[in-house]
């Protein structure tokens, strides 16, 4: 097999190039078939085909084979977070080598401590951002907005919902250690205020929402 113009269209992209500068000719065409054959791979409930390229493309190794070619969660302008360590995918099997913060590249997770030892899925929209913003977070789904944001704690040890949390929790202490209370659920412009929401449970906070945006998931 050798990878030309005619029979691989795929060697003409940014990702075989990188490939093919970082791998002996044999490594690279079994690159070139792996990714080949992802790309017509069936995908998992909820998986994108980018991600499952990504999520393959992590695995391959350069010549020395032990760099691996590290994908980033950047390019769906999400980050996918656990422990405070960004990973390719949202169901966290693969890290790309960076933490949250740094895979924001300042879009997300700005601010001293910002999601520090955080586990969600935050989207580069200025969400969690500020002092301690979405550190010890947990439990949550995908953090967008943007929100959680704000001079300082913002989402601080929240971990009300299994659900996403939208144009929400925007304010100093916002929604800072909010609380699970047996009921999984989205929050959709509510505690928008300084300290507003802060040691509530969820049911509670959910109270201050437009209800019509905050239906169970």
């Amino acid at each position: 097999f050798r990878p030309t113009e005619d029979n691989n269209r795929s060697s003409k992209s940014p990702l075989s190039r990188i490939l093919k500068k970082t791998m002996n000719f044999s490594r690279y065409a079994l690159a070139v078939r792996l990714l080949a054959g992802a790309a017509a791979a069936p995908l998992r409930e909820g998986e994108s085909r980018a991600s499952h390229l990504r999520a393959v493309t992590v695995l391959l190794k350069t010549d020395d084979g032990a760099t691996p070619i590290v994908a980033s969660s950047q390019e769906e302008g999400y980050v996918y977070c656990k422990k405070g360590k960004a990973y390719v995918t949202s169901d966290f099997t693969t890290k790309t080598g960076n933490s949250c913060e740094d895979e924001c590249g300042g879009n997300c997770c700005d601010g001293d401590n910002a999601c520090n030892n955080f586990s969600g899925t935050v989207k580069k929209d200025g969400s969690c951002n500020g002092m301690y913003a979405c550190q010890d977070a947990g439990s949550v789904g995908i953090i967008s907005g943007p929100s959680c944001s704000g001079d300082g704690y913002a989402c601080t040890a929240a971990s009300g919902s299994n659900g996403d949390i939208t144009n929400s929790c925007n304010g100093y202490f916002a929604c800072a250690q909010l609380k699970y209370s047996g009921v999984d659920g989205n929050l959709d412009n509510c505690c928008n205020e300084d300290i507003s929401c802060h040691s509530k449970t969820l049911l509670e906070a959910r109270a201050t929402c437009d209800t019509a945006n905050n239906d169970k998931v």
